[in-house]
This record gives C-alpha cells, structure tokens and sequence, in this order.
C-alpha cells in the first residue's frame, strides 16, 4: 500500500509539472502578444496624430511667423491684446460668465437678458438715486444693442471678442462708413 502511494505521488509531482511548464509557457505567449498589441495600438496612433502633429506644427510656425513683425516693431514682447490699448477705461464690462449651475446653466437666452438687466438695475439704483425721465429708455436701448451685439457674437462664433470702443463712439460711426475718393 506504501508503495503504491508513493507511486501515485510520482505520478502526481510529474503532471503538476507538466501542468507549471504549459501555463509558464502560456503566460510568456500572453505576454509577448500584449507587448505585440501594444506596439501595433502605439504604431497605430501615432499614424493617426502624425496628420494632427504635422497641422499643430505648421500652426505654430504660423503664429510665430506673425507674432514676429509685431515684436520686432515694437521692441518689446508681443501680447494680443495690447497693454496700453487694453486699459479699463476703453473695455466695454461683460456680464460674469457661469461655467455651470445647478439647473444645469442658462438654458433660454432670455433668462440671461434678465439676469443682466436685474444686476444692472440693482447696480445702478443706489448709486443713482432719481433718475431723468429719459434715462431709463436710454439705458434700455443700450442694454438691447448690447444683446443684439452678444447674439451676434455668439452666432458667429466669436464669444469672447471685446469691443474697444466707447457707446459714444459707436453711435457716431452707425451713420455709415466714411468715403474717400
């Protein structure tokens, strides 16, 4: 009986052997077909950001092209806006911009126009005590060129631009553009 344990027990030690050899085996064949699929996921990407990389690059070489005039004219560093033209007196305030809410943000574009109407009647009453008579039509109408203009700005893809010049200035030029000969 001792013997035929021992013998079973041999038998077992081999196959349990066997058995390490063949999933050492497959282990290392796993291996060396994930670093495969790595490889070939890496090379495959790179083909599809080469196109991307090459544009990024030109673009960059682009912006250098034309920040370069600029800097050189002036003799000191370049920045878009300008710094002396970007002065607080000559920018036209936007209304603070909300990168989310618990609503989920300004859903209809009306609702901001009454935000921004709210504000600038609770930042305009106690600074201004009695108003004229024609003043808040006047200011209405202001408020209405400026959604307008947002609406206008935002169609056309260009949120972020700031206008420069004063209202004053601005009525001025709606006359038409001026012809020379």
């Amino acid at each position: 009986l001792f013997y035929d344990a021992l013998g079973d027990a041999r038998t077992l030690k081999g196959w349990l052997g066997d058995q390490l050899r063949e999933s050492r085996a497959l282990l290392s064949a796993l291996g060396a077909a994930q670093e495969r699929r790595a490889e070939s996921v890496d090379a495959a990407v790179e083909r599809r950001m080469a196109g991307v990389n090459a544009e990024l690059a030109a673009l960059r070489r682009r912006v250098e092209e034309l920040e370069a005039p600029p800097r050189h004219a002036n003799g000191d560093p370049y920045t878009f806006p300008p710094a002396d033209a970007a002065g607080p007196s000559r920018m036209r305030a936007e209304p603070p911009r909300r990168l989310s809410s618990p609503a989920g943000g300004w859903g209809d574009p009306r609702d901001r126009d009454r935000e921004w109407e709210r504000r600038a009647d609770q930042d305009a009453s106690p600074q201004m005590g009695r108003r004229e008579p024609g003043e808040r039509e006047r200011e209405r109408e202001y408020m209405e060129r400026e959604r307008d203009r947002e609406r206008d700005r935002d169609r056309d893809g260009r949120r972020n631009s700031v206008v420069m010049a004063a209202p004053e200035e601005e009525e001025e030029d709606d006359e038409g553009p001026a012809r020379t000969a």
